[in-house]
């Protein structure tokens, strides 16, 4: 009776964060990002499925900040997410592509070189 009495108080005290992320732009989802909450010790967090769905379990009633990320995408912080013992966070989050302009490559022939082949 006391180890049943245990568990449910445990598990009264935490809760659950589920969404889907997905492309703000075309609403497709995003697989394999990372949702993790800041400043958690060890890393509270998971990573995004084939539909863009997440599910983070067994995270203490408080107040969290959330992290989402992914490659070519803009980070997206979502502060102050109150979590109470009453009722699960349901989270639609949209990612940005971010746009990264790199320099270009210029492949010439040095006909001195031994290696012909030069990179600036």
């Amino acid at each position: 009776m006391l180890l049943g009495l245990t568990i449910l108080l445990s598990s009264a005290q935490t809760q659950h964060i589920q969404g889907q992320v997905i492309d703000k732009a075309n609403q497709y989802p995003i697989i394999g990002a990372n949702i993790i909450i800041n400043d958690s010790n060890p890393i509270i967090g998971t990573t995004t499925d084939a539909d863009g769905i997440f599910i983070i379990e067994q995270i203490p009633a408080c107040s969290i900040t959330l992290i989402c990320s992914s490659i070519g995408y803009q980070t997206f912080i979502i502060k102050n997410v109150l979590l109470t013992s009453g009722k699960a966070i349901q989270l639609i989050i949209e990612l940005e592509e971010q746009n990264i302009h790199l320099q270009e490559i210029i492949v010439g022939v040095d006909k001195k070189s031994t290696s012909n082949i030069l990179f600036y």
